[in-house]
């Protein structure tokens, strides 16, 4: 049996080097090929950029690139924290302990070594307990011989010898305690400088990436150049990523360096391991190193604290990797968010520039084009002949205006409409903002980062990243970008109002010089100050084309002047973010701000609470007592014209026509734009919807049920104004988008079933069908469904006893295909109540969506929505019934004052149409008393008093209710309704067309739409509506 420990040493040596090169590679290998892939990402980025990069190459490419780039950098981060985060003591010592403890079986358990007469020589490098030690046994041995050699001399028999001193102890346990776990330790301790070294690796790797993400934002380029960073630029950067390169690969070579120093490190202190064994080995199982100080329960302890130790510095890294990993992610996540901000702003500056000058600035040279062809011609006439003068003159003012109001005027507002420039760059907002989902809500950051201690010391904090960037970054983003959509709605709104201008400008012009022509036939110089006004008038026309398409520059211009402020701004707040302290210090102030916030508002809610509640409620009583006394003194005016007890005015009929004629008139005055605007006709452009969100969902439910094999008949029901058909319309593009649409409309009477089979053939387009039950089996026998939208129901029924044959046929006719199509009725109110009580029209259907009452304030948004696409400022009039009240004197501001008056005509406004749009923009039209330049004054006041509608005979009233349930009516048919001869109803159609109640339309009379809500009102308080 060997006795010396060389000899038991000797298999570990070998086993301890192979492991130690087996660990510190496989602690390496995973980290290297991660650096490796960093490494490859480059290359790839690097090589793609080139074989994709050309002169050519869109702007828009580049910020895709960059995007594609760090999302791959993202996930390469990602992978490395779950990486760096599952490290545990298996990892690092567990092969070491493995193999250590095989290598163990092969040597004995225990031994039992022969203590030598020299182990109690005192020796000067034994510690003062040892030598102590060694005296007392020394001495104890020598008397122990003496005792030995007086027996010996005594007795008789043979003499003995005296028996070795020996001592016993557990191998295994010894070589745990001196070997297996000192080279633990020492593993562990290069881990942890490996750790260190990673650490720094990371630390550089971030400030690689920070270097380069300063780069690739192109903030200088942007501020300089504008959105498109130059070729020569784009080059540059790329050339970053090359330099980079090298730094990272020389982060390899420091890891092979670390291997080759770190084994040096592991041999070295093997061999001071091993020297330490052969200074323990002659005392082990002896009093000066005695077995209880290696045995089983003390190594446990040992390993135990190494444990515990690893568990402790684990904490501290793991704090370390969340710190760097997280902010590294926060850094790729804002650089992320930029490029998105840069592709976005970018993608809109271009869209913009690309509709005005393609879309608009085409259309408006054209008309300048036009324009200057008209005064060429002018220019080119002879003055000496004046009839050729004057022919010219009449000819360019019918024709060039009749160019410009027919075609290209409404070319110009509709393709600036269409072209929703000011919609598209006020929805960069709300688009930019989208973009911050991939922004997560919480990240960890450095508070202090630490690499010069190992295990490092690190401290982070978790801040609310997303609603830092929000609350700091975007808060400013939208307060810049309302300062700049007003600067474009104020140039959109010069567009409108100068588009509207031009022809009037023609017209004034040519007009003067036609009269000044007229009047000054003999006067040689009349016919030079005619042709001099023509050309003036249609050089300052050309000039408003040349003022308009300026404004389209100024858009481009100012948009790019927006769009790179914002880059750069919000690429330079980006940057700033990556500073930790920074960002701590944002977030306090933020935190501060909010408070002071909370508490103003609390304060101001309290002192005018305090201040303002006796005084309000003091005044609303007065108001209120006011508004009664006013109101009851109105309603008693009103009850008498009512029962009559007013005198009656005279020429009722003479007077409502001269009110008609004179409302037309100012309409037909008002600006060509603002026509064009109110224009009565079913909605088609998005912008100008308003409400109606209940009715949407309804429409929807029903669709989907619908799809769903639930089919359900659906009624849309309101009165004739309320905006069915542009519900309808844009519930066909917005729901029925991606099914067949088929719209039938019934604009006469259709009361018997061969004309309504003649209507459901074209639009279903089944011409060959003999009868209803035909075309029913041909729509059931198909295999596409469709929507078929069926406007004015009212018009298929006669208010007789045989009126109601087609009405009843089709609603059969529905109900038996209502599998294969969708069917949308549109009807009148008061027909559907007709209809409701006659037949109950509601039973067969299982949804009827009633138009809902708008509020004021949608009504006033429909309103002023379309005015400030005219361009055009409001201003009302101060009347004296208002100017004259206490509550108006103390209104300080003149913009007090406007939107007090603006809420007085909104309130009456709606009070007189009851949520008809038609109706409204009516009454709106006819309160505009005057326009100037750029301003329209509006009569705060409704002036219409319908209460000769009271005095109407009856059958005038009758006709009228049968016209709401009819919509429109002929004289034939309305003498069958009534039973009246051809004559007499001829006779009162007339009488009533004459004094403006109804309006004819070739054959069928229908009522003024000014009069509508009136009439209404008169017949429900007659008892003829219900």
């Amino acid at each position: 049996m060997p006795t010396t420990p060389t000899q038991y040493v000797r298999p570990f040596q070998e086993v301890a080097e192979a492991t130690a090169k087996k660990l510190l590679s496989a602690w390496r290998n995973p980290y290297k090929d991660k650096v490796n892939r960093y490494i490859e990402l480059l290359h790839e980025n690097l090589e793609r950029r080139r074989q994709t990069e050309r002169p050519d190459t869109p702007s828009t490419n580049l910020w895709r690139e960059q995007e594609y780039m760090v999302k791959q950098f993202q996930e390469w981060v990602k992978n490395l924290h779950s990486e760096l985060a599952t490290s545990t003591p298996d990892q690092v010592w567990g092969l070491w302990q493995e193999t250590f403890r095989t290598t163990l079986e092969t040597v004995p358990e225990t031994i039992t070594l022969e203590i030598p007469p020299t182990f109690w020589n005192r020796d000067p490098t034994d510690a003062v307990p040892v030598r102590l030690w060694k005296t007392y046994r020394a001495f104890r041995y020598r008397l122990r011989q003496e005792h030995h050699r007086i027996l010996q001399w005594i007795r008789r028999h043979p003499k003995k010898e005296i028996p070795p001193d020996t001592r016993t102890f557990h191998l295994h346990h010894f070589l745990r305690f001196t070997l297996e776990y000192p080279f633990a330790e020492c593993l562990y301790h290069e881990w942890q400088r490996l750790m260190h070294l990673i650490a720094q690796h990371l630390y550089q790797f971030h400030q690689i990436s920070e270097e380069t993400k300063t780069a690739f934002l192109f903030l200088s380029e942007i501020e300089t150049s504008g959105l498109t960073p130059s070729r020569e630029a784009r080059d540059q950067k790329w050339k970053i990523l090359e330099h980079h390169l090298t730094t990272i690969e020389e982060c390899i070579i420091q890891l092979d360096t670390f291997i080759v120093d770190a084994l040096d490190q592991v041999y070295t202190a093997w061999e001071a391991r091993v020297t330490e064994v052969k200074r323990q080995w002659p005392y082990a199982g002896t009093f000066a190193l005695p077995e209880k100080m290696f045995d089983a329960k003390r190594l446990q302890s040992h390993w135990n604290t190494l444990n515990k130790q690893f568990q402790q510095d684990q904490t501290a890294w793991q704090t370390h990797w969340n710190g760097e990993i997280e902010e590294w992610q926060k850094d790729l996540e804002l650089l992320l968010l930029q490029f998105r901000i840069s592709q976005l702003s970018l993608k809109t500056f271009e869209t913009v520039q690309s509709k005005m000058e393609t879309q608009l600035t085409p259309i408006f040279r054209e008309v300048k084009a036009l324009l200057a062809q008209s005064l060429a011609t002018f220019t080119n006439v002879d003055t000496e002949d004046k009839l050729a003068l004057r022919r010219h003159i009449l000819s360019e003012n019918r024709t060039l205006l009749k160019t410009l109001r027919d075609e290209k005027l409404p070319l110009m507002i509709d393709s600036l409409l269409q072209a929703q420039v000011d919609r598209f760059l006020q929805e960069y907002a709300y688009r930019a903002k989208n973009a911050l989902e991939i922004v997560s809500e919480n990240h960890t950051i450095f508070k202090e980062r630490d690499l010069e201690h190992i295990p490092p010391r690190s401290k982070v904090e978790n801040v609310a990243l997303k609603q830092l960037v929000e609350d700091k970054i975007f808060r400013e983003l939208a307060q810049e970008h309302q300062v700049f959509m007003q600067t474009v709605q104020t140039h959109v709104e010069h567009i409108l109002r100068d588009i509207s201008e031009t022809d009037q400008i023609v017209e004034f012009n040519l007009e003067a010089a036609l009269t000044l022509l007229r009047r000054q036939r003999t006067n040689i110089e009349a016919f030079d100050d005619a042709q001099k006004i023509a050309v003036e008038g249609l050089e300052r026309a050309i000039k408003q084309l040349d003022t308009i398409i300026e404004h389209c520059q100024q858009i481009v211009q100012q948009s790019n002047h927006f769009f790179c402020k914002r880059s750069v701004s919000f690429g330079r707040q980006i940057l700033a973010l990556a500073d930790d302290e920074r960002i701590l210090e944002i977030q306090l102030r933020i935190a501060r701000i909010q408070a002071e916030e909370q508490f103003h508002r609390y304060y101001q809610h309290v002192w005018t609470t305090l201040t303002q509640g006796i005084p309000h409620t003091i005044n609303t009583f007065i108001r209120y007592s006011q508004n009664a006394l006013t109101t009851l003194q109105t309603r008693i005016v009103h009850l008498k014209k009512i029962t009559g007890l007013a005198p009656t005015p005279e020429n009722v009929g003479e007077r409502i026509a001269q009110f008609l004629n004179e409302t037309t008139q100012r309409i037909k005055h008002l600006p060509y734009v603002y026509q064009r605007l109110f224009r009565n006709e079913p909605l088609r452009d998005e912008r100008f919807f308003v409400g109606r969100r209940a009715e949407m969902v309804r429409l929807q439910t029903d669709f989907e049920a619908w799809q769903a094999g639930q089919p359900k008949l659906t009624a849309v029901v309101g009165e004739k104004g309320s905006g069915k058909t542009s519900l309808l319309n844009f519930a066909a593009k917005q729901i029925f988008q991606e099914t067949t649409v088929v719209k039938v409309r019934l604009d006469n009477t259709v009361y018997t079933e061969t004309k309504l089979l003649e209507h459901l053939k074209r639009a279903l387009k089944e011409p060959d069908a003999q009868n209803l039950n035909e075309l029913e089996a041909r729509i059931l026998a198909r295999d596409e469904s469709m929507v078929c939208i069926f406007e004015n129901i009212q018009n298929m029924f006669l208010r007789t006893i045989d009126g109601f044959e087609a009405l009843e046929s089709f609603l059969l006719f529905i109900t038996k295909t209502q599998s294969r199509i969708h069917w949308l009725l549109c009807c009148t109110l008061y027909s559907w109540q007709y209809l409701d009580k006659v037949i109950h029209i509601s039973t067969y259907f299982r949804r009827v969506i009633h138009m809902e009452i708008m509020a004021t304030a949608e009504i006033k948004e429909i309103i002023l929505r379309r005015n400030r696409a005219s361009g055009y400022q409001l201003v009302y009039e101060v009347p004296p019934t208002i100017a004259n009240t206490r509550k108006f004197r103390r209104l300080r501001s003149e913009e007090e004052q406007q939107h007090y008056l603006e809420d007085i005509f909104f309130h009456q406004l709606n009070d007189v149409a009851a949520s008809n749009i038609t109706v409204a923009m009516l009454f709106w039209q006819r309160s505009i008393k005057k326009n100037t330049e750029d301003k329209l004054v509006v009569s705060p006041l409704v002036d219409f008093d319908h209460s000769f509608l009271y005095q109407l005979t009856v059958d005038e009233l009758f006709i009228l209710a049968a016209l709401l349930q009819h919509e429109n009516l002929s004289i034939d048919e309305t003498a069958r309704v009534f039973r009246f001869e051809l004559q007499y109803s001829a006779l009162m159609l007339n009488r009533m067309e004459q004094s403006g109640i109804v309006i004819r339309h070739k054959t069928y009379y229908r009522i003024h739409p000014f009069l509508y809500r009136p009439i209404v009102r008169a017949l429900k308080i007659q008892n003829i509506l219900h």
